[in-house]
């Protein structure tokens, strides 16, 4: 079979193919501080490969188009860091959204269990040539990245030969429980986790003797540092992982709140009564804000509190007062052109208004 013997002379390919994709990924992740469970990976043996192709033959007429003979799998702890590897993944290789399949999409509501992202991708981008292997250059590889239980379900799944069998409603019904009983573990591993974080950065903030606030208070770069911990914000975070599934990192530094200060400012808010008036009163739209702002929002992970930052926005688009816009596009350096107009961002205040998200969350966060 002409595929086979064309793996036959690649193989060695493949192989070095899983050791830089592995060096690399580890890096990336790395370099970004994104703790992982696991990064492994295994290229197909040529029994493998000869079991996939008569199994679906009509789909592969050269060894290119199969494109797990290398295949790598990165196990997260929970699923909201499933999407802050998929993006550092893809931005820092060539990425193939043709092939690619998000499985937890495809997935029926009514069914049950646990599926991953599989992630088709390329050495081509970043470093192929300067890693001394041009001859891999744009040859594939695929990246599954699923957690830790949903990579318990599907190897228990796997092992009791579950998958692809005809079974009764009640073995339907007990894998459902399993099912559920997991993604509902999930979600309080990432509600103790956030709760963790929460205290920590409180914490710090005692400790580096942030100040307690008070309504009086003006708003200064010591109190948006302790009103970046408040149950408003929070509750704004909570809001926005429930719609974009967004990985929360560590707390920013200073640096940039002095610039936060002069945003507020720019839309009359100076007291911390201000602050948290609007806030309280935004909290529900901020976040939807974000998802429908100039070309959406694409972000898979943000630092706690930086949530802080668009509410000038929203204040500015709900308020419809050009002084105060200009004001504010001053502050921040901000061209007004095309994509940041008054009348844009009054239309992102007014579809997010009306997001059916919102309604179908209901007072999630009150």
């Amino acid at each position: 079979m002409a595929i086979l013997d064309e793996y036959k002379e690649k193989k060695d390919n493949y192989v070095e193919l899983k050791r830089v994709a592995l060096k690399r990924i580890r890096r990336i992740l790395r370099q970004h501080n994104l703790k992982v469970h696991l990064v492994g990976g295994r290229v197909k043996t040529g029994k493998s490969l000869a079991g996939k192709i008569k199994k679906k033959w009509s789909r592969y007429e050269t060894l290119t188009d199969i494109t797990d003979i290398c295949g790598l799998r990165i196990t997260t702890y929970m699923s909201c860091e499933i999407d802050a590897v998929a993006a550092l993944l893809t931005e820092s290789f060539d990425y193939d959204p043709s092939k690619s399949v998000d499985k937890r999409k495809k997935m029926n509501p009514l069914e049950f269990g646990y599926s991953s992202l599989h992630l088709i991708l390329s050495l081509t981008r970043g470093g192929s040539i300067e890693e001394g292997v041009p001859h891999l250059r744009g040859l594939q590889f695929e990246v599954q990245v699923r957690t830790i239980l949903e990579h318990a379900w599907a190897e228990i799944e796997h092992d009791i030969g579950y998958k692809g069998t005809q079974v009764s409603d009640e073995t339907k019904h007990s894998f459902g429980l399993i099912a559920a009983g997991l993604e509902q573990a999930d979600n309080e591993f990432v509600r103790i986790r956030d709760k963790l974080e929460r205290d920590d950065v409180n914490a710090h903030a005692k400790h580096q003797d942030v100040p307690k606030l008070t309504p009086e208070m003006n708003v200064s770069i010591n109190t948006l540092e302790a009103f970046k911990t408040s149950d408003v914000v929070g509750e704004m975070e909570a809001q926005l992982y429930e719609i974009a599934k967004v990985n929360w990192l560590a707390p920013e530094g200073r640096s940039n709140l002095l610039k936060l200060v002069e945003a507020f400012d720019a839309v009359n808010v100076t007291t911390v009564s201000q602050l948290g008036s609007h806030c309280e009163r935004l909290k529900s739209y901020v976040p939807a804000f974000l998802i429908h702002h100039g070309d959406g929002f694409n972000r898979a992970s943000l630092p706690r509190g930086s949530i802080l930052a668009f509410v000038p926005y929203a204040i500015a688009a709900e308020m419809n007062d050009p002084a105060i816009f200009n004001s504010l596009a001053e502050v921040l350096g901000i061209k007004v052109e095309r994509k940041f107009t008054l009348a844009s961002l009054r239309d992102s205040y007014e579809r997010a208004v009306q997001d059916p998200m919102l309604k179908k969350l209901g007072n999630f966060i009150k």
